[in-house]
């Protein structure tokens, strides 16, 4: 859970998509199916968004709360240490898009602060798969109420997310864990900082420390290019190499080399958290089979269910699950 904590402290982005167009809060069509999914609720329904991260899918359903002028209570849940309120100092288009949401941080979705049947709907995006899945269900049919509904957008086995996930997780552990490309990168800037102190940079470039340093670091590069080809394992390469060389090819004083081994040393940390979320999300995905399960696992408490595939530019996106808690 650290890595999962530390990513959501550290990033800018509303969702774990940080890199696309979600990082801003989800659109397309992943927004047309929670907005539809949510339509029929009572005008003073109580939502819990489990797993809520730095709360893309809470913002999403308060936007339309506040458009509709809707009395919901929202309420975003997560293991980790969060704090999604603070992206507001930083991103100025978030300003007021929080207001409304109760966000429960370090709190497990297993284990939720809410009265047995006092919850309407529960929802989550890329999150109850990351649980136990029978301690949260369990969860989710005590806090509903009766006809209450848990509605999940959940990792596919066969989802293109899901196979870039295990491209990401080959390619970065392959650079990290079996290349010495941080290692030269490092011994390149810790020689520049006691080089730059007497030398200008070009001088240093020329000295023989600084060529085989420099070349050793443009050489493995090479080398995880040439043996990473295919376009989905380039993504991860570039993404790699932009971040190495960017560090390596920028000071030109010894106080920046020494910042550049520092900065250096936490895109390394960044990266190796990266894995192990991926790892997490790779673990999570569930094949057709598994979901079948999980529907008859709800008949057993309680609950009836439906699942369907949903897909995004003619490729599989993810599974989407609709519980729903019988009468009491």
């Amino acid at each position: 859970m650290k890595h999962w904590s530390q990513f959501w402290r550290a990033s800018s982005s509303l969702s774990s998509f940080s890199e696309g167009a979600a990082a801003q809060g989800y659109s397309g069509e992943v927004k047309d199916f929670w907005v539809d999914a949510v339509k029929g609720l009572a005008n003073d329904a109580v939502i819990v968004d489990i797993g809520t991260g730095n709360g893309a899918l809470a913002v999403l359903l308060n936007d339309y709360r506040q458009a509709e002028k809707l009395n919901w209570q929202l309420h975003g849940v997560d293991a980790a240490d969060i704090a999604p309120k603070d992206l507001e100092a930083a991103n100025e288009s978030l300003k007021g898009r929080f207001d409304g949401i109760e966000f429960h941080s370090k709190t497990d979705m297993s284990a939720m602060p809410f009265a047995d049947a006092s919850v309407d709907c529960v929802v989550s995006q890329f999150a109850f798969e990351y649980g136990d899945e029978k301690e949260v269900l369990n969860e989710i049919m005590r806090v509903l109420k009766p006809g209450g509904r848990f509605i999940m957008m959940g990792h596919h086995k066969k989802s293109t997310v899901h196979k870039s996930t295990e491209t990401g997780i080959q390619v970065l552990q392959y650079i990290l864990h079996e290349t010495p490309l941080f290692i030269q990168a490092d011994l390149y800037l810790r020689m520049a900082s006691q080089a730059l102190r007497s030398l200008d940079i070009q001088a240093y470039q020329a000295t023989q420390e600084g060529q085989a340093a420099g070349k050793t670091v443009e050489w493995l590069l090479y080398h995880i290019q040439d043996k990473y080809k295919k376009e989905d394992e380039q993504m991860w390469v570039a993404d790699v190499g932009n971040r190495v060389m960017q560090l390596v090819s920028e000071p030109k004083t010894a106080a920046e080399a020494s910042q550049a081994m520092h900065d250096l040393n936490i895109q390394y940390q960044l990266l190796a958290s990266h894995i192990l979320r991926m790892q997490d999300m790779a673990a999570a995905a569930k094949t057709e089979t598994q979901v079948k399960k999980l529907i008859t696992a709800a008949k057993k408490v309680g609950a009836v269910g439906e699942f369907d595939v949903m897909m995004a530019d003619d490729d599989v996106f993810a599974w989407l699950l609709t519980l729903e808690k019988g009468a009491a």
